[in-house]
């Protein structure tokens, strides 16, 4: 009987990536005359939710939701990838975190399935997939309608969510959990670290490393 395939699922802003990519391919792109005053206000209007969601004050599920929706009216293409490639291309050597990049050379040498899963909208993280070699991105989607998003959230791989998607995927694709990887800094992603055979936190926050120290999860820190 055929074994099943093996995957390695990744968070990405604290696990690959060192900081908030949103806030820094903005700042980037209003810096190099990417973005219009009016978009970086619209933009920076956003930054509420946002902090709420990376500092676990309200239900990540909801703060997504209701930050995606802002986002309605915005240009996709123009204004969110292409600032984040020119963003990568600048700083590719510098926000990636080593130590996880040679962990997922490490996998693709095993031939394992390399999947970034992420709450970031897909226009943001896609573009990195030229300088980091994964197989799958798994982040939010937006509706777009002639370039311009809607608002309407189509996908939020977010804490349960999260671990649904992955589950669709492995469906999909015969990856096995139980021998699967999973590397996440956040303690929403409990409920994926618990479901999979090897889970790895990297730099967590307080409340996702006091569960890994009950739970014996190797823990990489960051220095």
């Amino acid at each position: 009987m055929k074994k099943k395939n093996i995957a390695a699922f990744f968070d990405f802003d604290g696990t690959i990536y060192h900081g908030l990519v949103a806030f820094d391919i903005f700042s980037f792109a209003f810096r190099n005359g990417i973005m219009s005053f009016s978009e970086m206000v619209k933009l920076s209007q956003l930054s509420y939710y946002y902090l709420l969601d990376k500092l676990n004050l309200a239900n990540r599920v909801s703060i997504n939701e209701r930050l995606y929706k802002k986002i309605k009216g915005l240009r996709s293409k123009e204004l969110f990838e292409s600032a984040s490639e020119e963003y990568f291309s600048h700083n590719k050597n510098k926000k990636f975190y080593t130590d996880i990049v040679d962990i997922i050379k490490w996998h693709a040498k095993k031939r394992h399935h390399i999947v970034v899963v992420t709450s970031t909208i897909k226009e943001i993280v896609g573009p990195a997939r030229k300088w980091i070699k994964i197989d799958e991105l798994l982040a939010t989607e937006v509706e777009t309608k002639n370039g311009v998003y809607t608002g309407a959230v189509k996908m939020l791989p977010v804490g349960q969510n999260r671990l649904n998607v992955i589950k669709d995927y492995c469906k999909k694709y015969d990856i096995d959990l139980s021998r699967s990887y999973a590397y996440s800094d956040h303690f929403s992603d409990i409920p994926l670290l618990e479901s999979i055979g090897n889970a790895i936190v990297t730099g967590p926050d307080r409340r996702l490393r006091t569960h890994a120290m009950k739970k014996g999860w190797r823990i990489i820190d960051r220095k």
